[in-house]
């Protein structure tokens, strides 16, 4: 009971202060890694570690320009990828550029995004045994979508702040990733 009442005091502090701090908005840089889930892994939906970095260039007190650079490294389960045509590994590389709007502590973001994914895929081999899979050559693809996000910065000092970010970004092939970020920023 005792802790449960110290970490309620301390989000309520952080909480406060950042409430006095999220007006002096200023451009900033950004470091923060992912949680990236595809939908065609069933066995392994959810990807840990996809660093990112981002910089934000601020218009006005309540708008910016965001430009992000993001980047994926997975495998999947065996179990994903059985048939052929499924994807075995990827890596993938991304940018982003968003316009952005804050309400308070909340923001959204929308804007372009470009991708190049490098994949990995079983092939299709009608003479293989069942216990034998083959893998296609690394295929190389660029895809043109966009992104739109969610953002709660939480403000810690005048120059620094944390930012829990959930992203979606909808490419014209490929699968369609969500995202959720942590991410350290800090204010020129």
């Amino acid at each position: 009971m005792k802790q449960n009442k110290i970490i309620g005091c301390t989000i309520l502090l952080c909480i406060a202060i950042s409430t006095n701090l999220y007006s002096q908005r200023q451009d900033k840089i950004s470091f923060g890694i992912n949680i990236i889930h595809f939908n065609d892994w069933e066995y392994k939906p959810l990807n840990f570690f996809n660093p990112e970095i981002k910089y934000l260039k601020s218009i006005n007190q309540t708008s910016a320009i965001n430009f992000g650079i993001n980047a994926v490294y997975a495998q999947s389960a065996s179990k994903d990828f059985q048939n052929p045509g499924d994807v075995f590994q990827r890596l993938i590389f991304s940018a982003d550029f968003a316009f952005k709007k804050y309400f308070n502590h909340f923001s959204g973001n929308i804007g372009p995004s470009v991708r190049y994914r490098n994949e990995k895929i079983r092939a299709s081999c009608s003479s293989c045994p069942p216990w034998e899979f083959r893998i296609e050559p690394k295929k190389g693809f660029i895809d043109i979508g966009a992104i739109a996000g969610l953002n709660y910065e939480i403000f810690i000092t005048e120059k620094n702040s944390f930012e829990i970010t959930m992203a979606y970004r909808l490419y014209n092939k490929g699968v369609n990733p969500v995202s959720l970020g942590l991410f350290y920023n800090r204010h020129l």
